[in-house]
């Protein structure tokens, strides 16, 4: 899960509609659906650009009681569902969630892919400098646990 670590302005939140047959969890990691459909959000993959974070998810317009929603096959006719999230062109810093354990570099500044749009990679590491930059810009393993690091996504929409 990506939890932003400031305060969110309503303003600074824009909406989408959840492509077909898609699962989707508060503290994803987004990006447009495949072509054609790319006016519609999908969970990001471990190489695609991030467009944003989700922070609420909407069904018919109101925040139903869950934190994840699987949509049907008709999503993108009906957007029954939708999702709020953050644009990464808001200067936001992120605690994420590795995993497994920080060890070696990745527990240093350095550059880390998803492993899951909730997640990152541990073991794709690559050091700032002489690295190569990928997703996230990872600030160092979070002073409350080693599953966690601190920082900003670095290859956005």
């Amino acid at each position: 899960m990506f939890r932003p670590l400031k305060y969110i302005a309503e303003n600074d939140l824009k909406s989408a509609t959840i492509a077909n047959s898609q699962a989707i969890t508060l503290g994803d990691a987004i990006q447009p659906a495949a072509t054609g459909h790319n006016q519609f959000v999908t969970p990001a993959t471990t190489s695609g650009l991030i467009l944003g974070v989700v922070v609420s998810i909407l069904q018919n317009g109101k925040v139903p009681e869950v934190s994840t929603v699987t949509v049907g096959s008709d999503n993108e006719t009906t957007a029954k569902y939708t999702v709020r999230y953050i644009p990464l062109f808001v200067p936001m810093e992120f605690e994420a969630d590795l995993d497994a354990a920080a060890t070696g570099d990745n527990n240093a500044i350095c550059f880390l892919t998803l492993a899951t749009a909730a997640t990152l990679n541990h073991s794709t590491a690559s050091n700032l400098f002489g690295g190569t930059p990928s997703q996230f810009l990872s600030f160092g393993v979070s002073s409350f646990s080693t599953t966690k690091v601190r920082g900003r996504f670095y290859q956005t929409l």
